[in-house]
């Protein structure tokens, strides 16, 4: 997510800085029971928007970590 809009809560839109939040707080907790007993889980369409607005192609180092 290098997009540097994602940093400006005006530019991003309520469902996908809701979902960032969620991947915040997520990423604090140590158990996934938590996570469900928070509700952090993010929604699925929400993830695919994520992904499209603001992911990155895997090259192939990324994916077996040799050039």
């Amino acid at each position: 997510m290098g997009a540097s809009d994602v940093y400006l809560r005006s530019k991003v839109p309520e469902d996908m800085y809701d979902t960032l939040q969620k991947f915040a707080e997520i990423r604090k907790l140590d158990r996934i029971g938590l996570v469900r007993d928070f509700n952090l889980f993010p929604e699925p369409t929400n993830l695919l928007t994520l992904e499209r607005k603001y992911g990155d192609s895997l090259n192939h180092e990324d994916m077996y970590g040799v050039p």
